[in-house]
């Protein structure tokens, strides 16, 4: 996950994280899309955008989306 210093157009609206998902060559088939799966609905909460906009650093954003996440 990026935090761009400066939001960007995207659309109609402005974007402020880019996220990217890495998997390695033993993921599950489909692990990719769970993950997304639950990031979608978790990005749907406030107090989780809240919480992404207001972490300290990256390693607060990792531990954070780790465990919103169950990674």
């Amino acid at each position: 996950m990026a935090r761009l210093a400066a939001p960007v157009r995207w659309g109609d609206d402005e974007a402020q994280f880019i996220i990217m998902l890495t998997l390695n060559k033993h993921a599950a088939g489909d692990q990719h899309m769970r993950i997304f799966s639950r990031l979608a609905r978790r990005i749907m909460h406030e107090e989780f955008r809240n919480a992404l906009v207001n972490a300290a650093s990256a390693d607060a954003i990792a531990s954070l989306l780790q465990h919103e996440l169950e990674l």
